[in-house]
C-alpha cells in the first residue's frame, strides 16, 4: 500500500471506510476542504465498492486487500478478524519521521 503520496509534514493522516459509509466519508472531506484543511486524507477503502466510488467521485484512495476474502454481504470485521466500526470515520494520526 503506497501511502507517500499523503504525508505531510511527517504526519499521515488517515480514515478507514466501507460502501456503507462512503457518503459519510465523502462529507467528512467535503467539511474538511471548507475548514480550510491543508493536510491530505488518506481514504482507506475496505472494500472494492467504496473505492470504485471514490475513484469515479476523483477522491484519491487506497483499497486495503484484505488477507482473507470477504464475502458479499458481510462486514470486514467477520472475515478478517479485525473490527473496523469503531474506525470507520474517525480520523487517525502517524509520525512518520
Amino acid at each position: 500500500m503506497d501511502y507517500t503520496r499523503f504525508i505531510n509534514n511527517d504526519f499521515l493522516v488517515w480514515t478507514m471506510t466501507t460502501n456503507g459509509y462512503k457518503y459519510l466519508t465523502l462529507n467528512l472531506l467535503e467539511s474538511l476542504k471548507k475548514a480550510n484543511i491543508k493536510w491530505k486524507l488518506m481514504i482507506i477503502c475496505v472494500d472494492k465498492e467504496s473505492h470504485t466510488f471514490m475513484q469515479s467521485m476523483n477522491v484519491p484512495s487506497v483499497y486495503y486487500k484484505p488477507s482473507v476474502p470477504v464475502i458479499v454481504g458481510t462486514e470486514p470485521s467477520q472475515s478478517i478478524g479485525c473490527s473496523f466500526k469503531a474506525t470507520r470515520l474517525s480520523i487517525g494520526f502517524t509520525f512518520i519521521g
